[in-house]
């Protein structure tokens, strides 16, 4: 008897099993799939499984977006983040073009991958002149990373519901309107109460992580509005020469006060400038007994104390190695004096 042959999906060529890949979704099915081997997973992480958002200065046709996305091996193109947003897939990975792209109100109920296509965040700009829910409105989970966002109306990113996390970025608000109603980034997650009544796009519980992004207020005053139930946590500033990079993370599940004033975190800066004091303020829609922010209780992350200590032991250090012109000048002119004092 004639031994039969039998051939297995990993005998296709990649072409073929991108073809194929291309009709399942990308969540869960490609997350399940790309855990199934290492060629699997280079597959469903290639750049022609992405869909790509040319800039604003391109040609607004359907036939130019059918050639960018020829061209730049991409799922499919197309000239606006949200019509990239209404054509995507729960978990797609939505690339922008490097350039200028104009934004408003880019609401996102699936999780999305947003991310800019430059070497840096600067490379890729979404501006956003008039919105009303901010420039772009979470309302799912997802990812914005190596993007720029310039809104000069609303907030730059509005997080309502689900894990979000910006990474890379830089946030720049400039409106010139009420400074303090906007902020570059408004969270709006909350825990649930039982038996409420949900209004249309009400906010649920959430997180938002923020991982070294620069954050620029309209008048320096305000970078982060909590409107929710969460408190800023794990915050870390380091200051350098072309901006101010944040980390820290706001969960809904942590209760918080109206207002809390987080005591002033001396920190220090990598370039030997001197240390500057960071105030963060968290306001909160619903009144709560007071609490200590989690960040200042946790082991792993120093009190504001053992920081205060820190820096002023770097300055002393600092006095000692630097001493002043005038201190040396003022021992000079009294040496004579006092040999005069001990002849006498």
């Amino acid at each position: 008897m004639a031994s039969v042959q039998t051939h297995e999906l990993t005998d296709l060529d990649d072409d073929c099993l991108l073809s194929i890949f291309s009709f399942l979704s990308p969540l869960p099915d490609l997350i399940s799939l790309s855990k199934a081997c290492r060629r699997f997973n280079c597959l469903t992480g290639d750049g022609r499984m992405r869909l790509l958002v040319l800039p604003s200065a391109s040609t607004d046709t359907v036939e130019s977006a059918r050639q960018a996305a020829r061209t730049r091996n991409c799922r499919q193109a197309y000239h606006t983040l949200k019509e990239a947003v209404a054509g995507s897939r729960p978990g797609d990975r939505i690339v922008l073009e490097p350039g200028t792209h104009d934004v408003a109100d880019v609401h996102i109920c699936w999780p999305l991958h947003l991310v800019g296509g430059g070497q840096t965040a600067d490379d890729t700009v979404l501006c956003c002149s008039q919105s009303i829910d901010g420039a772009l409105d979470f309302r799912a989970s997802g990812k914005v990373e190596n993007l720029t966002v310039h809104s000069r109306a609303n907030a730059c990113i509005t997080h309502r519901q689900g894990a979000l996390t910006v990474e890379g970025c830089n946030l720049r608000c400039t409106g010139t309107g009420l400074s303090h109603l906007f902020a570059p980034l408004v969270t709006l997650a909350t825990l649930q109460a039982p038996h409420s009544r949900r209004v249309p796009a009400a906010a649920g519980a959430g997180v938002l992580t923020v991982v070294e992004t620069k954050i620029r207020g309209g008048h320096g005053s305000l970078a982060v509005r909590t409107l929710g139930s969460g408190a800023l946590r794990g915050v870390r500033i380091i200051n350098l020469l072309r901006g101010t990079l944040f980390w820290f993370k706001v969960d809904s599940a942590v209760p918080a006060a109206v207002p809390i004033k987080q005591e002033p975190a001396v920190v220090s800066s990598m370039w030997g400038q001197q240390t500057i004091k960071q105030e963060v303020v968290v306001s909160d829609a619903a009144a709560r007994p007071p609490l200590q922010p989690s960040w200042a209780r946790s082991p792993a992350s120093p009190s504001v104390e053992v920081l205060e200590q820190r820096a002023k032991a770097w300055h002393m250090a600092r006095h000692k190695e630097r001493v002043p012109l005038g201190n040396t000048l003022g021992e000079e002119e009294d040496r004579p004096s006092l040999k005069r004092q001990r002849s006498s």
